[in-house]
């Protein structure tokens, strides 16, 4: 079975982040990493103003398209990180399943989009980081062709949790941690418990505006 992590790098900035933390998916975890960079924008959903990170957020659906030799992907938004090595398939162990991570702690903003796409409570998932199957291209397909009859706040994520209600199995929220304790103190995990690292202060770490944090 071949397996990659792809991520997307579209525009100056974010194809930046999208080599640097790639270059950590590849020594950490030890994936081959694919980035889908602006000749692949195009491939967007194109849907209300065109947005441009729309269209970028939305070429995910094509991933099984642009990558045909790819049997199951390790998707991750430019901005999350591996703190440490681990091998992923002990948290996403099924090469048929497609695996997603629920954000802790659970905030009112994520129970009010639950509310809002009519999911179930704490199923609402975050579209940045998933392990998938090519079992999964059907599903993506219809979040692609059908983008505009679902209700949508945030892009992709939206749709995606529209079209896989009740197909997804939940991973262990440590491999896509948002909340740090460093900035709230209801974090849920510590820096050594983390995993996966999914935040805009990673730029600011690889820009050098921010300290690198002590993940021991």
């Amino acid at each position: 079975m071949k397996t990659a992590a792809v991520t997307i790098g579209m525009g100056k900035d974010f194809y930046e982040m999208a080599t640097w933390t790639g270059g950590l998916v590849e020594e950490l975890l030890g994936l081959e990493v694919r980035i889908l960079d602006d000749r692949y924008h195009h491939l967007g959903v194109k849907e209300k103003d065109h947005d441009f990170m729309q269209k970028a957020s939305t070429v995910k659906f094509s991933v099984f398209d642009i990558y045909p030799d790819l049997e199951r992907v390790v998707f991750f938004d430019a901005d999350w990180r591996p703190v440490r090595r681990f091998n992923i398939f002990d948290y996403c162990p099924d090469p048929d399943k497609m695996y997603v991570t629920v954000e802790k702690p659970y905030s009112e903003e994520l129970k009010y989009l639950e509310t809002f796409l009519e999911l179930q409570p704490e199923t609402y998932f975050n579209g940045g980081f998933f392990v998938v199957s090519r079992n999964f291209k059907k599903y993506f397909e219809v979040a692609k062709r059908d983008f505009g009859n679902y209700k949508e706040k945030y892009f992709d994520q939206c749709i995606l949790n529209q079209v896989l209600k009740g197909k997804v199995t939940y991973a262990d929220s440590r491999l896509n941690v948002k909340v740090l304790k460093n900035y709230d103190p209801n974090a849920l995990f510590n820096n050594s418990e983390i995993l996966g690292y999914h935040h805009g202060n990673n730029y600011h770490i690889l820009k050098g505006w921010l300290p690198e944090y002590d993940w021991n």
